[in-house]
């Protein structure tokens, strides 16, 4: 069980330090535009 919680952690941190080494080198204001047109485009069909 320990080392099953330990392996649950370790895969944690991994999955964490991804996201936030993503979000870091990931500048938001590239997908701007690109989150725009999707937004429009579902109001446009709805």
């Amino acid at each position: 069980m320990k080392r099953f919680l330990t392996t649950l952690a370790i895969l944690l941190v991994v999955i964490l330090a991804g996201l936030t080494t993503l979000v870091l080198l990931i500048n938001p204001n590239d997908f701007r535009g690109y989150l725009v047109e999707r937004v429009e485009n579902k109001v446009a069909i709805n």
